[in-house]
């Protein structure tokens, strides 16, 4: 897909779905802008690839290079200009730890951003949440009709962001396009996560080690995550307002997936049999996103796993 008609405004384009969106955009030709608040870690080599001047990056946010943001919008001539906020804290532990920088960074930031592209009469609006927003656990696949449960600190905050937005008044000019995320993995996946743990055991050649083999969730690679949101920001103005499970909509425990990391390195490993409070079941109905953008993930996890090491 061709997407040099289209502008990306990103926050959070130095994080971990932020890098893999810019390539992947940029590679089809995309003109794109992102920013992040953290000092940036990314190279520019990382997009030597792409055309010249199509990617400016930023430290810091909106506010403190909104001219920069006008200016690149304004020579871009492009027929469509999107926003895709992947900033904000997934840190389950930082949440917990600082619950008022968690409501900020994703809520109280996800607003004020928000607010702005629509005066800017940005096309579409990204929000990411997360699958956890649906509780902990379901014997069924969870559909977006499903109701949201409260739980943690960094959910409730997704929750918020959720509500203020669509609490906006945006108009027809932007359409507001919420993604909630089932367990997102690649090459850069956070060492907190299950995934970037055994990612980690992997490549320092340890035995891999899980302690609690029973919870059920549903892996899905960033590169799917990606063309998922690029999937609904190509479809025409108007049609793509709502919210989308992304996700593969595979139940994998904890278990199978160090069985097939196992696999792939041939280390040996470990699987207790201990049981936690978490042994839970989070898989997503993606048949929503499939209908409306015509989008079906397309790696599977023992081939993303083999693209991780």
């Amino acid at each position: 897909m061709d997407l040099s008609h289209t502008f990306y405004l990103v926050a959070g384009a130095n994080g971990f779905i932020g890098r893999s969106f810019i390539r992947y955009v940029t590679d089809r030709n995309a003109k794109v802008v992102g920013f992040d608040r953290t000092e940036a870690s990314w190279q520019q080599d990382d997009f030597t690839r792409t055309p010249s001047g199509s990617v400016k990056l930023f430290v810091g946010d909106h506010g403190t290079h909104a001219e920069e943001i006008a200016k690149a919008v304004a020579e871009s001539s492009c027929a469509k200009a999107v926003a895709v906020n992947l900033a904000g804290i997934s840190s389950v532990a930082k949440c917990a730890a600082q619950p008022g920088e968690a409501y900020f960074a994703n809520a109280q930031f996800a607003f004020e951003f928000a607010q702005f592209c629509a005066r800017m009469g940005f096309s579409a609006y990204v929000y990411p949440s997360t699958c956890h927003a649906y509780g902990a656990s379901g014997s069924e696949d969870f559909r977006e009709s499903d109701p949201v449960v409260p739980s943690n600190a960094y959910v409730n905050s997704k929750i918020a962001g959720e509500a203020i937005l669509r609490g906006c008044s945006f108009g027809d000019a932007t359409e507001l396009i919420v993604v909630r995320l089932s367990n997102v993995y690649g090459r850069e996946s956070p060492q907190e996560t299950i995934f970037g743990t055994l990612l980690k055991q992997a490549r320092h050649h340890v035995p891999l080690h899980v302690s609690d083999v029973g919870p059920i969730r549903d892996f899905i690679h960033v590169d799917d995550v990606v063309q998922a949101i690029m999937r609904l920001t190509a479809l025409r103005h108007g049609e793509a307002r709502g919210t989308y499970n992304v996700s593969t909509r595979v139940p994998t425990t904890v278990g199978q997936l160090a069985e097939l990391f196992a696999r792939s390195t041939g280390l040996p490993y470990e699987l207790s049999e201990q049981k936690s409070n978490d042994a839970s079941r989070i898989v997503l109905d993606n048949s929503r996103l499939a209908e409306k953008a015509g989008w079906v993930p397309g790696i599977d996890l023992a081939n993303g796993i083999e693209m991780c090491l």
